[in-house]
């Protein structure tokens, strides 16, 4: 059994040194530093989600991951879904319903008011770069288009799929997106850019994958895995973890867990909890230390 120990007598009777001893001593603690440095990096991340306020209006909010310092960064909307951070620019991309059900999607830049840039339509992710976002027309016609913000133009990039989410690869070549098929369950696909192809990434029946998120190093999509009983709806699904290159699927043991988005360094998740409870949770990247964050919201993702 290897730890610290004080020198006593019988040490010194011995011939062992004191020095060495207190060299060891110094050499754990040492190896300790980088997780007390981590815990510490923990807290310069915020987590952006959609907050409540007074009457029935929702919020873009932040919070510490311990639960502190909550802010709201927005004005009251009828409905808010889906916020997503932009690292390279700060701006924050979401979707905002109104009381006509009518959905637009919106951006906030830091230190600007909130800016409609689509209409009738429902937003899914930046690019890495934040030079194009993701988005899906609303009603009947839901395929993936790419939209330009220096040009305001946009690019059709699927046809006759129904995109619900869509998540782009770190690296900006490739795009993971959840597709709503003929029975109404979902499968995962990923379209690679440059050659314009769409692939099928799962197909399992009775079962739904949706909310997928990149890793950071783009190995990896984390993803929500739900069973799928057709018009009987859905039950409580878990968090998924789906590497690209062999297409193995890892179960995580996070429960009745959804829109997973993966920190900066790769190292946690944070989810919104299911069953209406309006819970948000975070976890280590392999589903263990599950917390809750003391806060009622939805759609939650890491932003710096």
């Amino acid at each position: 059994m290897s730890g610290i120990r004080f020198v006593n007598k019988k040490d010194r009777q011995e011939g062992k040194s004191p020095i060495l001893i207190i060299s060891v001593a110094l050499l754990i603690l040492c190896a300790a530093l980088p997780c007390a440095r981590l815990a510490q990096a923990d807290q310069s991340e915020k987590i952006l989600y959609v907050g409540t306020g007074d009457g029935d209006r929702q919020y873009l909010t932040t919070v510490n991951p311990d639960g502190t310092g909550r802010k709201t960064v927005s004005s009251g909307y009828f409905m808010i879904v889906a916020p997503r951070f932009s690292e390279a620019t700060g701006a924050i991309l979401f979707t905002v319903h109104d009381e006509m059900a009518k959905s637009s999607v919106h951006v906030l830049y830091p230190e600007a008011s909130p800016e409609k840039i689509i209409n009738n339509a429902c937003a899914h992710c930046w690019s890495p770069d934040g030079k194009f976002i993701l988005y899906s027309p609303s009603g009947s016609e839901c395929d993936l288009y790419r939209y330009n913000v220096a040009t305001k133009g946009s690019e059709r990039l699927t046809k006759g799929k129904m995109v619900n989410e869509a998540c782009w690869s770190p690296d900006g070549k490739k795009i993971v997106l959840s597709v709503m098929e003929k029975d109404s369950s979902m499968d995962l696909y990923v379209y690679t850019l440059e050659g314009k192809s769409l692939q099928k990434l799962t197909d399992t029946k009775y079962f739904s994958e949706h909310s997928p998120s990149f890793t950071p190093d783009g190995k990896y999509v984390i993803y929500c895995h739900q069973p799928f009983e057709g018009l009987a709806g859905c039950k409580p699904g878990w968090l998924a973890c789906l590497e690209l290159a062999t297409r193995k699927v890892t179960p995580l043991p996070v429960k009745d867990a959804y829109s997973p988005s993966l920190s900066s360094d790769g190292k946690q998740i944070v989810y919104e909890g299911g069953s209406g409870t309006g819970s948000i949770g975070r976890c280590l990247i392999n589903g263990s230390s599950q917390q809750t964050i003391p806060v009622n919201g939805s759609g939650p993702v890491w932003m710096k």
